[in-house]
This record gives structure tokens, C-alpha cells and sequence, in this order.
């Protein structure tokens, strides 16, 4: 049986993404968001650190027409980064999981580059293994993303702060469903006697 363990751990400043996400990840890639004094090595993961942030996931590729001249391939992680770059550098726009994270660490160049904190923002691209084909790439993506999340709430008991949201049930709690589970459970043998059912 092959190995799904990533090919590397590419540690990088967040603010050089643009340097290797189109080099090292055409094909796609998860990713992480560390705040750390010193540049992590190769061989850590990024879920033992607790100043992980944001554990991600993006594959593929476009081709980026550029000012309506020629273009050139650019990898879908390399957009993502693009996106994530905006609200960190200038505290506007993004999503919940980027609000949060501003709300804790500020915005802005001196933010990502730990020039007044000492706490530089570290990307983590995370390889697939080398035998994984472009047809594979977004599902082992996946599964390293939720692997990569799993990891880190078994070390530290809580979500990563940007993705805090995946922990919110999309159940309805006022739903037929749910309130037949509640019901359910409410009325459960093994609920009231655990020692007998355990």
C-alpha cells in the first residue's frame, strides 16, 4: 500500500509565497499559516505549533491572462495566497477565518514580516508524495488538510483561530431532525445508565 505521507514540509516567509507556490506546487498543495520567532525546519509539521493559525488546502491550475498580453500557467494556491495576502497586509476585506486572525496579530508588512513582534508569519506548503498524479492531487489535498486539523486540535484542544468556523454544525437545531435526535438521546437507556451500557 503506498504512503500518504507529504513528500516536504516547504517553509517559507508568508510574504515570498510568489516565489514558490507556481515553482513547487503547480499541481496543488496544502498549506498552513505558522507565527513563529525562527523559520520552522523541513522536518515540522505544522500542526505542533500552536501559533498555527489557518490550515488550508488548494489544487490545480489556470492559465492568468495577464493586462490582455500574453499570460502564463499559474497554480491555484498561488491565487489563494494572492487572496489571503490582501487582508493581512491591509486589514480589509477576507473572510472570517482573516478577521480573526487580524483581530489577534494586527495587519500589514511589519505584522507578516515580525518586524515589531518578532513573530513573522511562515507559510508551510505541504508536497504531496512524488507518485501522487494530477488526477489524485486534490483528494490526497483533502485528506492532508483535515489530517493537518485533526493533529492540531488532538495537541492543543481547540481548532486552529482561522479555521474555527469548520467546527460550526450545519445542522439546524430547530429542525424535525434534530429535535427527534435530541428526543432520541434525551430518552436513551445508555444515556441514563452508563455503567449498565458501557
Amino acid at each position: 500500500m503506498n504512503d500518504l505521507t507529504p513528500h516536504k514540509y516547504h517553509w517559507c516567509l508568508f510574504t515570498d509565497y510568489y516565489k514558490y507556490c507556481d515553482n513547487l506546487v503547480m499541481n496543488g498543495a496544502a498549506y498552513a499559516l505558522v507565527f513563529n520567532e525562527t523559520k520552522p525546519h523541513e522536518y515540522e509539521k505544522p500542526y505542533n505549533f500552536e501559533q498555527c493559525v489557518y490550515i488550508g488546502k488548494s489544487a490545480g491550475n489556470y492559465y492568468d491572462k495577464q493586462n490582455g498580453s500574453n499570460g502564463k500557467q499559474r497554480s491555484n494556491i498561488h491565487k489563494r495566497m494572492t487572496t489571503h495576502h490582501k487582508p493581512f497586509s491591509t486589514g480589509e476585506g477576507g473572510e472570517s477565518s482573516h478577521k480573526a486572525i487580524v483581530e489577534i496579530y494586527g495587519y500589514g508588512d511589519n505584522m507578516l514580516n515580525g518586524t515589531t513582534t518578532n513573530l513573522p508569519m511562515w507559510l508551510c506548503l505541504i508536497l504531496p508524495p512524488k507518485y501522487i498524479t494530477p488526477d489524485l492531487i486534490e483528494r490526497w489535498c483533502c485528506h492532508q488538510e483535515q489530517e493537518q486539523l485533526l493533529m492540531y486540535q488532538i495537541n492543543w484542544n481547540k481548532p486552529t483561530l482561522g479555521n474555527m468556523d469548520t467546527n460550526k454544525s450545519e445542522r439546524k437545531v430547530d429542525s424535525y431532525s434534530s429535535v427527534m435526535m435530541q428526543s432520541i438521546e434525551e430518552n436513551s437507556l445508555a444515556a441514563k445508565f452508563p455503567s449498565v451500557f458501557s
